[in-house]
């Protein structure tokens, strides 16, 4: 059985373990909330910095552990320059419009609602209608489409791959084409060999056999006979009287339908990505990457002056964008899957906390999911898949 003074000397050992223990939680504590304090300060600074309105941003998610996503994505804004008036004065179609004989007109029209004009007045503003009309017709050699001109690049957000993107491949086709009697005849005839002439030729004969002339040939049977009556119904009488007959005689036409084709439809490219911060820098490029196509899917204004108010007159067209899936990184990285040809951001669809209901110490959501819709520029063929499209 311990001695009293070995009692004390336990306790006044607790009372020295206990005090060590509270000295060493309040340190962790405040290292911890400095690491919070300076966190949001770097972050708070990182923000405020201005959005680059020259979208030259070369943004990406993750930047930690970037080694474990080899696979990624890069969308690259294409600047397109567009064709400025001098480069469509070469046009035949606007030559036209800005002849002089044109503009001749045109002026004329304005001396009759100004009439105060003094000839001198007229003189000028024709000197320089003239003068105007030479910068808009250009030197001739500007091209529109020129396939060998090197891309301009803007901006660029590189995220990682995800785990299913799908690529949806469309073509479009009539499935209720209605040949009829006439069109069978000239499909039949074309596949039997005849000429296209003799096949349309043999067609018309056919519809005006089956139907016309069935009537005056003895040798057919009663369906034929009930059928060519029921199309003339159809062609002439009433809808009530047609029903009328089409019941009596419980036939009808082969409308002979079939399925041609129509066109390509373009391709639709979607992406989904989720997007999780694990640092103060992380996630201030997750809200840089979302304002980044967020400002990419909207138009530029153009505004004009009209009666001393600034009015909006227009919109000039967003950029597209490259679209290229690699896997590994820099000069070594290899691309993968298909290829796409530019495309247009049509949708970006933002969740904040979809999975979670958590902030982060300087306000800023625990996960980001982002929805990216892109329409390719223009429609596919045989060729360009064979190109790796």
């Amino acid at each position: 059985m311990p001695t009293r003074g070995q009692i004390k000397q336990r306790v006044a050992k607790a009372k020295e373990e206990a005090k060590q223990q509270l000295r060493e939680a309040r340190a962790n504590g405040k290292e911890a909330l400095e690491n919070v304090q300076l966190e949001s300060e770097a972050s708070k600074a990182a923000s405020a910095a201005p959005f680059n309105r020259n979208r030259q941003d070369r943004l990406r998610y993750p930047l930690e552990d970037r080694d474990a996503y080899k696979a990624q994505v890069r969308f690259r804004v294409v600047e397109l320059a567009p064709l400025e008036a001098a480069q469509l004065g070469n046009l035949d179609f606007v030559n036209e419009l800005l002849s002089t004989d044109k503009i001749s007109k045109l002026d004329d029209k304005i001396d009759k609602k100004t009439g105060d004009q003094t000839e001198q007045d007229k003189k000028k503003r024709t000197e320089l209608t003239n003068k105007n009309l030479e910068k808009l017709k250009g030197s001739g050699k500007d091209s529109y489409d020129n396939p060998n001109a090197q891309k301009k690049y803007a901006g660029s957000v590189t995220l990682y791959l995800p785990q299913s993107y799908r690529i949806n491949d469309k073509v479009n086709y009539n499935g209720g084409a209605a040949l009829g009697a006439i069109g069978a005849g000239v499909e039949a005839g074309l596949k039997g060999g005849a000429s296209a002439l003799d096949a349309v030729g043999a067609g018309i004969t056919q519809g005006i056999d089956s139907f016309t002339s069935l009537f005056q040939q003895g040798s057919l049977d009663r369906e034929a006979s009930s059928l060519a009556l029921t199309k003339v119904s159809q062609s002439f009488a009433p809808e009530g009287v047609a029903n009328g007959v089409r019941a009596a005689t419980r036939v009808t036409t082969n409308p002979n339908l079939r399925v041609l084709f129509d066109d390509v439809g373009i391709r639709s490219i979607p992406f989904s990505f989720r997007l999780v911060a694990k640092s103060a820098k992380e996630a201030v490029e997750i809200e840089k990457i979302v304002k980044f196509f967020r400002y990419q899917l909207y138009p530029d204004e153009i505004v004009g002056q009209i009666g001393g108010a600034t009015v909006s007159l227009g919109y000039k067209f967003p950029d597209p964008f490259e679209i290229t899936t690699t896997y590994g990184e820099g000069s070594s990285g290899r691309r993968i899957g298909s290829k796409f040809l530019d495309a247009y951001l049509t949708e970006v669809d933002v969740a904040y906390n979809e999975q979670s209901m958590g902030f982060h110490a300087d306000g800023y959501p625990s996960d980001v999911s982002i929805q990216l819709t892109f329409i390719e520029s223009k429609a596919l063929t045989r060729k360009l898949v064979e190109e790796g499209y």
